[in-house]
């Protein structure tokens, strides 16, 4: 009996756009999960407490991953063009085995930008079929070797104003941009595997981002009027890499501040983004 731990674990992708290719990019992988689903249907009937059968429904794949940011392509994957996202392959596993993600399109994306720490992402994606990874174990233990960004190669502009402080200082950020992707089945026998969803499609894009400022910003929420912020940028700039994200059409929904006694108080500002842009400048 052989025992598995993450050191033989892998996790690859193709490139935005990649569907299909060479799964050969590696990143620095902190946690996650890849699901396979057999979409298992229970029929019910009247007379008994048992199913009356149980049968294979919708197959579907599904996961998480969490990764050290090192470069904009991995965000990349959650951008839009003309209305739809990039397909790409995911493949991962262990010395034992692993399972290939096909068709695979991001549901959603987090990235988190905190002072004193790297610059992270969260990405959910959904997938139209897996199969099995034949290669598994030669992929075991491959990791990216390239420098994560920090906090501290990281700069902002168009942030709100303090009519008494000017610019308020920035502790954290976390971007948040949801597809709400979903699989589409239609009737059709002659599909490989015969059980899978035909297409993914995006439905409507959300992007919240919650911002925690050192100085609270000059927003009348009680306003009949709020003008939205221009463009906000966030630029990470590493050793190798240039990440530059930006948000647009922010408008204000929630400010809080806690009341604590003896603490730093920091102040929490939800935006609404009406669109986002992330690119190597």
């Amino acid at each position: 009996m052989s025992v598995i731990t993450g050191i033989s674990e892998y996790f690859l992708r193709t490139s935005r756009g990649g569907a299909g290719g060479a799964r050969n990019i590696a990143e620095i992988v902190t946690g996650g999960r890849m699901i396979e689903d057999t979409g298992l249907i229970a029929d019910p009937a009247v007379g008994t407490h048992l199913p009356q059968d149980l049968r294979l429904g919708l197959h579907t794949c599904y996961g998480t991953v969490d990764v050290e940011v090192q470069n904009y392509s991995f965000l990349q994957l959650a951008l839009r063009t003309a209305g739809a996202l990039s397909a790409f392959d995911v493949e991962g596993g262990n010395a034992l085995e692993g399972q290939l993600h096909h068709d695979c399109k991001v549901d959603s994306m987090a990235i988190d930008a905190v002072a004193g720490q790297k610059l992270r992402a969260s990405m959910a994606w959904k997938g139209l079929y897996s199969e099995v990874d034949e290669d598994g174990g030669t992929n075991s233990g491959i990791v990216s070797g390239n420098d994560c960004l920090m906090w501290y190669e990281g700069a902002h502009s168009g942030l709100p104003q303090n009519t008494e402080h000017g610019t308020i200082e920035l502790l954290r950020c976390n971007i948040s941009i949801s597809h709400n992707v979903d699989w589409v089945p239609v009737i059709d026998s002659g599909l490989t595997p015969v059980r899978r969803a035909k297409y993914l499609v995006e439905k409507a894009q959300n992007i919240r981002v919650n911002f925690v400022f050192l100085q609270q910003e000059d927003v009348n929420m009680a306003a009949d009027t709020i003008a939205a912020l221009g463009d906000v940028t966030l630029t990470f700039t590493g050793v190798d890499n240039t990440v530059k994200l930006t948000l647009t059409g922010l408008m204000p929904a929630t400010h809080e501040r806690p009341m604590q006694p003896y603490e730093l108080i920091e102040h929490t500002a939800a935006y609404v983004a009406k669109d986002w842009n992330v690119e190597s400048s």
